[in-house]
Protein backbone atom coordinates (compact mmCIF):
# COMPACT_ATOMS: atom_id res chain seq x y z
CA UNK A 1 0.00 0.00 0.00
CA UNK A 2 2.90 2.38 0.73
CA UNK A 3 4.18 1.92 -2.80
CA UNK A 4 0.82 2.97 -4.19
CA UNK A 5 0.79 6.23 -2.30
CA UNK A 6 4.42 6.95 -3.17
CA UNK A 7 3.61 6.48 -6.84
CA UNK A 8 0.58 8.69 -6.41
CA UNK A 9 2.65 11.49 -4.87
CA UNK A 10 5.27 11.23 -7.64
CA UNK A 11 2.65 11.41 -10.38
CA UNK A 12 0.95 14.33 -8.69
CA UNK A 13 4.26 16.21 -8.52
CA UNK A 14 5.08 15.45 -12.13
CA UNK A 15 1.62 16.54 -13.22
CA UNK A 16 2.05 19.82 -11.33
CA UNK A 17 5.47 20.41 -12.93
CA UNK A 18 4.05 19.68 -16.36
CA UNK A 19 1.23 22.06 -15.68
CA UNK A 20 3.66 24.81 -14.61
CA UNK A 21 5.95 24.28 -17.61
CA UNK A 22 3.00 24.41 -19.95
CA UNK A 23 1.93 27.79 -18.51
CA UNK A 24 5.48 29.12 -18.68
CA UNK A 25 5.84 28.00 -22.29
CA UNK A 26 2.54 29.64 -23.21
CA UNK A 27 3.67 32.94 -21.69
CA UNK A 28 7.07 32.70 -23.37
CA UNK A 29 5.56 31.94 -26.79
CA UNK A 30 3.20 34.91 -26.62
CA UNK A 31 5.94 37.24 -25.35
CA UNK A 32 8.19 36.08 -28.21
CA UNK A 33 5.45 36.83 -30.72
CA UNK A 34 4.82 33.14 -31.43
CA UNK A 35 1.13 33.36 -30.67
CA UNK A 36 -0.58 29.94 -30.64
CA UNK A 37 -4.12 29.46 -32.01
CA UNK A 38 -6.72 31.22 -29.90
CA UNK A 39 -8.67 28.01 -29.29
CA UNK A 40 -5.56 26.33 -27.87
CA UNK A 41 -4.95 29.30 -25.63
CA UNK A 42 -8.49 29.24 -24.28
CA UNK A 43 -8.27 25.47 -23.73
CA UNK A 44 -4.96 25.88 -21.90
CA UNK A 45 -6.36 28.64 -19.69
CA UNK A 46 -9.31 26.45 -18.75
CA UNK A 47 -7.11 23.46 -18.13
CA UNK A 48 -4.66 25.47 -16.03
CA UNK A 49 -7.30 27.40 -14.16
CA UNK A 50 -6.03 30.76 -15.45
CA UNK A 51 -7.78 33.81 -16.84
CA UNK A 52 -7.01 36.04 -19.81
CA UNK A 53 -6.02 38.77 -17.35
CA UNK A 54 -3.59 36.33 -15.67
CA UNK A 55 -2.04 35.66 -19.07
CA UNK A 56 -1.83 39.38 -19.93
CA UNK A 57 -0.12 40.15 -16.61
CA UNK A 58 2.34 37.25 -16.96
CA UNK A 59 3.29 38.26 -20.50
CA UNK A 60 3.80 41.89 -19.38
CA UNK A 61 5.86 40.73 -16.41
CA UNK A 62 8.06 38.52 -18.60
CA UNK A 63 8.63 41.40 -21.03
CA UNK A 64 9.58 43.68 -18.15
CA UNK A 65 11.89 41.06 -16.63
CA UNK A 66 13.61 40.62 -19.99
CA UNK A 67 14.06 44.39 -20.17
CA UNK A 68 15.54 44.41 -16.67
CA UNK A 69 17.75 41.46 -17.59
CA UNK A 70 19.15 43.35 -20.60
CA UNK A 71 19.76 46.45 -18.50
CA UNK A 72 21.47 44.32 -15.85
CA UNK A 73 23.65 42.69 -18.52
CA UNK A 74 24.71 46.06 -19.91
CA UNK A 75 25.29 47.29 -16.38
CA UNK A 76 27.58 44.37 -15.63
CA UNK A 77 29.53 45.03 -18.83
CA UNK A 78 29.78 48.70 -17.97
CA UNK A 79 31.01 47.82 -14.48
CA UNK A 80 33.79 45.69 -15.94
CA UNK A 81 34.78 48.45 -18.37
CA UNK A 82 34.57 51.02 -15.59
CA UNK A 83 36.97 49.04 -13.44
CA UNK A 84 39.33 48.78 -16.40
CA UNK A 85 39.10 52.49 -17.15
CA UNK A 86 39.63 53.38 -13.49
CA UNK A 87 42.80 51.32 -13.50
CA UNK A 88 44.04 53.38 -16.47
CA UNK A 89 44.07 56.47 -14.27
CA UNK A 90 46.95 55.22 -12.16
CA UNK A 91 49.83 55.86 -14.61
CA UNK A 92 48.40 59.25 -15.64
CA UNK A 93 47.95 60.21 -12.00
CA UNK A 94 51.51 59.20 -11.23
CA UNK A 95 52.74 61.21 -14.21
CA UNK A 96 50.72 64.23 -13.09
CA UNK A 97 51.99 63.96 -9.53
CA UNK A 98 55.57 63.80 -10.76
CA UNK A 99 55.04 66.84 -12.98
CA UNK A 100 53.33 68.68 -10.13
CA UNK A 101 56.22 67.93 -7.81
CA UNK A 102 58.69 69.16 -10.43
CA UNK A 103 56.61 72.32 -10.97
CA UNK A 104 56.40 73.03 -7.24
CA UNK A 105 60.14 72.55 -6.89
CA UNK A 106 60.84 74.97 -9.74
CA UNK A 107 58.40 77.56 -8.37
CA UNK A 108 59.90 77.29 -4.90
CA UNK A 109 63.38 77.84 -6.30
CA UNK A 110 62.18 80.86 -8.29
CA UNK A 111 60.42 82.29 -5.25
CA UNK A 112 63.54 81.82 -3.17
CA UNK A 113 65.71 83.61 -5.74
CA UNK A 114 63.09 86.36 -6.03
CA UNK A 115 63.10 86.84 -2.27
CA UNK A 116 66.88 87.09 -2.20
CA UNK A 117 66.92 89.59 -5.09
CA UNK A 118 64.09 91.60 -3.51
CA UNK A 119 66.11 91.81 -0.30
CA UNK A 120 69.23 93.00 -2.14
CA UNK A 121 67.16 95.49 -4.17
CA UNK A 122 65.60 96.88 -0.99
CA UNK A 123 69.01 97.26 0.59
CA UNK A 124 70.16 99.06 -2.56
CA UNK A 125 67.21 101.49 -2.33
CA UNK A 126 68.04 102.26 1.27
CA UNK A 127 71.72 102.70 0.43
CA UNK A 128 70.85 105.23 -2.29
CA UNK A 129 68.75 107.17 0.21
CA UNK A 130 71.65 107.25 2.66
CA UNK A 131 74.11 108.30 -0.04
CA UNK A 132 71.82 111.11 -1.16
CA UNK A 133 71.21 112.32 2.39
CA UNK A 134 74.86 112.22 3.38
CA UNK A 135 76.31 113.99 0.28
CA UNK A 136 77.85 117.31 1.39
CA UNK A 137 79.40 118.63 -1.83
CA UNK A 138 78.24 122.31 -1.91
CA UNK A 139 78.26 122.47 -5.71
CA UNK A 140 75.67 119.71 -5.88
CA UNK A 141 73.48 121.41 -3.31
CA UNK A 142 73.70 124.70 -5.19
CA UNK A 143 72.34 123.04 -8.35
CA UNK A 144 69.47 121.47 -6.40
CA UNK A 145 68.67 124.73 -4.60
CA UNK A 146 68.65 126.63 -7.88
CA UNK A 147 66.73 124.15 -10.02
CA UNK A 148 64.10 122.99 -7.56
CA UNK A 149 62.22 126.28 -7.02
CA UNK A 150 62.54 127.22 -10.69
CA UNK A 151 61.05 123.90 -11.83
CA UNK A 152 58.11 124.37 -9.44
CA UNK A 153 57.54 127.88 -10.77
CA UNK A 154 57.63 126.69 -14.38
CA UNK A 155 55.19 123.88 -13.59
CA UNK A 156 52.70 126.42 -12.27
CA UNK A 157 53.14 128.57 -15.38
CA UNK A 158 52.54 125.55 -17.60
CA UNK A 159 49.30 124.82 -15.76
CA UNK A 160 48.09 128.40 -16.29
CA UNK A 161 49.10 128.35 -19.95
CA UNK A 162 47.29 125.04 -20.38
CA UNK A 163 44.10 126.61 -19.02
CA UNK A 164 44.48 129.60 -21.36
CA UNK A 165 45.06 127.30 -24.34
CA UNK A 166 41.93 125.29 -23.58
CA UNK A 167 39.93 128.48 -23.22
CA UNK A 168 41.21 129.96 -26.50
CA UNK A 169 40.66 126.71 -28.36
CA UNK A 170 37.05 126.69 -27.16
CA UNK A 171 36.64 130.32 -28.27
CA UNK A 172 38.08 129.53 -31.70
CA UNK A 173 35.78 126.54 -32.16
CA UNK A 174 32.71 128.63 -31.31
CA UNK A 175 33.77 131.50 -33.61
CA UNK A 176 34.49 129.21 -36.54
CA UNK A 177 31.21 127.42 -35.99
CA UNK A 178 29.36 130.74 -36.02
CA UNK A 179 31.21 132.65 -38.76
CA UNK A 180 33.24 130.08 -40.66
CA UNK A 181 36.93 130.22 -41.41
CA UNK A 182 36.57 132.77 -44.29
CA UNK A 183 34.42 135.85 -44.91
CA UNK A 184 31.51 136.11 -47.33
CA UNK A 185 33.88 136.78 -50.28
CA UNK A 186 35.83 133.59 -49.63
CA UNK A 187 38.86 135.49 -48.45
CA UNK A 188 40.73 134.72 -45.22
CA UNK A 189 39.86 137.09 -42.42
CA UNK A 190 42.35 139.89 -41.70
CA UNK A 191 44.43 140.15 -38.55
CA UNK A 192 41.81 142.32 -36.78
CA UNK A 193 39.03 139.72 -36.98
CA UNK A 194 38.07 137.87 -33.78
CA UNK A 195 39.22 134.56 -35.23
CA UNK A 196 42.59 136.01 -36.22
CA UNK A 197 43.04 137.50 -32.75
CA UNK A 198 42.27 134.19 -31.04
CA UNK A 199 44.60 132.36 -33.43
CA UNK A 200 47.35 134.87 -32.59
CA UNK A 201 46.80 134.36 -28.86
CA UNK A 202 46.87 130.59 -29.33
CA UNK A 203 50.17 130.82 -31.22
CA UNK A 204 51.62 133.01 -28.44
CA UNK A 205 50.57 130.61 -25.67
CA UNK A 206 51.83 127.60 -27.60
CA UNK A 207 55.22 129.28 -28.05
CA UNK A 208 55.35 130.08 -24.33
CA UNK A 209 54.53 126.47 -23.54
CA UNK A 210 57.28 125.30 -25.87
CA UNK A 211 59.87 127.68 -24.36
CA UNK A 212 58.96 126.79 -20.78
CA UNK A 213 59.03 123.06 -21.56
CA UNK A 214 62.50 123.43 -23.07
CA UNK A 215 63.77 125.31 -20.01
CA UNK A 216 62.22 122.71 -17.70
CA UNK A 217 63.89 119.91 -19.62
CA UNK A 218 67.28 121.57 -19.13
CA UNK A 219 66.66 122.12 -15.42
CA UNK A 220 65.44 118.58 -14.90
CA UNK A 221 68.52 117.26 -16.69
CA UNK A 222 70.68 119.28 -14.28
CA UNK A 223 68.66 117.94 -11.34
CA UNK A 224 69.09 114.36 -12.54
CA UNK A 225 72.83 114.88 -12.94
CA UNK A 226 73.07 116.41 -9.47
CA UNK A 227 71.06 113.56 -7.98
CA UNK A 228 73.39 111.06 -9.66
CA UNK A 229 76.42 112.94 -8.32
CA UNK A 230 75.04 112.66 -4.76
CA UNK A 231 75.25 108.87 -5.09
CA UNK A 232 79.01 109.02 -5.67
CA UNK A 233 80.79 108.24 -2.38
CA UNK A 234 83.36 111.01 -2.96
CA UNK A 235 80.65 113.73 -3.12
CA UNK A 236 81.65 115.25 0.18
CA UNK A 237 82.79 118.71 1.24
Amino acid sequence: MLGFFERLVTKSRLASEKKTMTWRQLVIDICDGNEPPEDEVIEALQRLGKTIEDLRESVALLAKRREWSEIARKGAEARLKLNSIESEKAPHLAEFQAAEAKFNLAINEINERSSQLRLVAGQGDQARIELSKSATDPAIQQVIDRCGPRVSELNQRLERIGEELRKREGDLERLESRHGKTDEFGQKRDNSSPIAIVNSELANFRQQKKDISAEMAELQAEQSQASAMRLIPESIA
